[in-house]
């Protein structure tokens, strides 16, 4: 009596296990967003979850019980998945409608017992609606982050810009515009303009405001002569060593592997490197001199760079047209500087503040300067008021560079513009006001200690030097129009 009592105690135990398995599974079951739908080796419905309900529409109680036949046969479901499955005996995906009209993906898995043998069908329903929601929702975000990196972008190559290249007119603010554009895609950039205009630094912007891993590897086809343009920019191999004196090297292409080569001056490659250019940008190969097999796996962002006029030159047959045509996916040219005068106040003051803080200096440029510099035609352009401006604070033991200091060559037209353009005794007063005003702040280093050494408010000193500044800039753009 005893044993049995314990056999009986036991069976008990197990019985309670199993419906807390039983309790723990159904939860599981239940607790899945997707349909959950059971069927045994019949093709009847055991069990369904109530996702089941929500996405066919069907209720539990009207399944429950049920061969698969028969909801096929009544036309609440087109096809059944778990009859696919035991009749094939694998698993399998397929699309099922159901009667009030949605469609539903179905992943059927087969269930095996010990012996190998199809015991039931588990289905799994997912309701190509939410599936398809899902997909917008993905390719909304998608969208979004790459709209949210072109901003970032943008914005990191605008703050670049800001940070490399002293701007203020509209023509520059349009090349720099253009230039961040280029630089979020690799395509090939042709930037022109005279000597001295910022060709170079318009292509090292482009560079560090991309997204090239690689270097910025620069030659100047105007200073090298034409003999060793092609090892230096093509390389060599080993079999070239006793004409060039040395052991085989890569050439400036290779070593531009994903960066950028700015080739300047470009119009003075020789007609032979003009055709091996075009074909390496063609072929983005390998191309060391001797080598017979080149290596397609060099990729390189071209910069060119040019101060001539290369359409002039195609039609003399001076320049491949292919080549011009390969090189200015995108064009930029940046205008001289006496055609954005609005600039050069604003490059003066700029490099002023470079050169103070490079040599330890306090000088600055009075206003009569300024006026006489901005009429300046600059042939040299930006280049030249560069070389201009480090001279003048260098060499004039003054904190003020008057008129007086600059070279001949600047005032030499001034005395016939000045007889007719005299200043009334009102502007000349306050011309000399700013004049004394910017060296007492430029000789003591505060608008507070200039005040009082001349004996006015901190407020007086400060208006009058942003009266200046926009005076200045007001005869930049004047002189602009009278160019214009």
């Amino acid at each position: 009596m005893q044993d049995l009592l314990k056999v009986f105690i036991s069976l008990a135990q197990q019985l309670g296990c199993i419906q807390q398995i039983k309790r723990e599974l159904d939860t599981v079951i239940e607790s899945s967003h997707d349909g959950i739908w059971i069927t045994d080796v019949t093709g009847t419905t055991i069990k369904v979850n109530r996702a089941v309900e929500r996405i066919t529409g069907l209720k539990s109680g009207l399944v429950m019980g049920k061969n698969m036949w028969e909801l096929v046969e009544e036309g609440l479901i087109d096809r059944s998945a778990a009859l696919e499955v035991l009749k094939q005996k694998e698993p399998l995906t397929l699309t099922q409608s159901f009667a009030n009209g949605k469609q539903v993906i179905v992943s059927g898995l087969p269930i095996f017992d010990d012996k190998g043998n199809i015991s039931g069908v588990v289905t799994n329903l997912q309701e190509l609606t939410e599936l398809n929601e899902l997909r917008s929702k993905l390719e909304l975000a998608r969208r979004l982050t790459e709209r949210y990196k072109k901003e970032i972008d943008a914005l990191r190559c605008r703050k670049v810009n800001a940070e490399q290249i002293v701007a203020r007119s509209k023509a520059m603010q349009n090349v720099l515009d253009v230039a961040c554009k280029v630089s979020q895609v690799k395509t090939n950039v042709l930037i022109l303009g005279k000597t001295g205009v910022g060709k170079e630094s318009i292509a090292r912007q482009i560079h560090m405001s991309g997204r090239q891993n690689g270097s910025f590897i620069k030659i100047n086809c105007q200073a090298i002569p034409t003999g060793v343009l092609r090892p230096i920019l093509f390389g060599y191999d080993p079999v070239d060593s006793r004409k060039y004196g040395t052991r085989g090297e890569k050439g400036l292409w290779e070593m531009a592997h994903e960066g950028t080569l700015f080739i300047k001056e470009v119009a003075d490659l020789p007609p032979d490197l003009q055709e091996k250019l075009l074909g390496v940008i063609r072929m983005q190969e390998k191309v060391r001199t001797g080598v017979t097999e080149p290596e397609n796996n060099i990729n390189v962002r071209i910069i060119a760079s040019s101060n001539k006029d290369l359409k002039k030159m195609i039609r003399k047959g001076k320049f491949k047209k292919d080549l011009y045509d390969s090189l200015s996916t995108v064009t930029i040219p940046i205008p001289p500087l006496h055609k954005r005068k609005e600039d050069i106040p604003v490059l003066i003051q700029h490099y002023t503040r470079v050169y103070n803080k490079m040599y330890k200096l306090k000088k600055g440029f009075s206003v009569k300067t300024m006026e006489l510099l901005v009429d300046y035609e600059w042939p040299e352009n930006v280049r030249e008021l560069v070389n201009l401006v480090e001279r003048l604070l260098i060499t004039v033991e003054h904190k003020l560079i008057l008129p007086k200091h600059l070279p001949a060559y600047i005032c030499k037209n001034i005395g016939a513009k000045g007889t007719n353009n005299f200043k009334t005794l009102k502007e000349a007063v306050a011309e000399l006001e700013f004049e004394l005003i910017k060296n007492a702040v430029d000789m003591y280093g505060s608008t507070y200690k200039a005040a009082s050494i001349l004996g006015v408010s901190q407020p007086t000193v400060v208006r009058k030097l942003h009266k200046y500044a926009k005076n200045t800039l007001e005869t930049a753009n004047t002189s602009m129009v009278k160019d214009n």
